[in-house]
């Protein structure tokens, strides 16, 4: 009888994952459908793009010294993806405000990223581990 009870609870979880799973695609769908046509191109760039792998696992274990897992290698990643995009946006918003149209230029990606560094010192009052 127990291990009915145990079936049960267990079909009732993966019903509410399922549930949980179709609330948060009728989400995305509802802000995808607010975008504009720039920012939808933007989106989809976005979500194709990717780091290569085999590099960014050279790089961790140059910088390491130790074999890395790939695991780690995708989270790697995936923390630089979210990073290089919100450094994109910060630099897109700094193109704005100075009226430059058409492609960022480095000087927006330079000064998005002197702010980063900023806030961030700002926000870390306490001697980083790392310089």
């Amino acid at each position: 009888m127990e291990d009915d009870e145990f079936l049960e609870e267990d079909e009732v979880f993966t019903y509410t994952s399922q549930e949980q799973s179709e609330e948060y695609k009728e989400e995305i769908k509802a802000i995808l459908d607010t975008f504009t046509p720039d920012q939808m191109a933007r989106y989809e760039a976005y979500r194709r793009a990717g780091l290569s792998k085999p590099t960014i696992k050279k790089f961790l274990q140059s910088a390491v010294g130790a074999p890395i897992q790939a695991s780690t290698v995708i989270v790697v990643a995936g923390a630089a993806k979210v990073f290089i995009g919100e450094i994109t946006e910060s630099a897109l918003t700094i193109a704005r405000s100075q009226d430059h149209t058409g492609p960022l230029q480095p000087s927006h990606i330079r000064e998005a990223f002197r702010m980063y560094k900023s806030v961030r010192e700002k926000s870390h009052s306490h001697r980083r581990l790392f310089s």
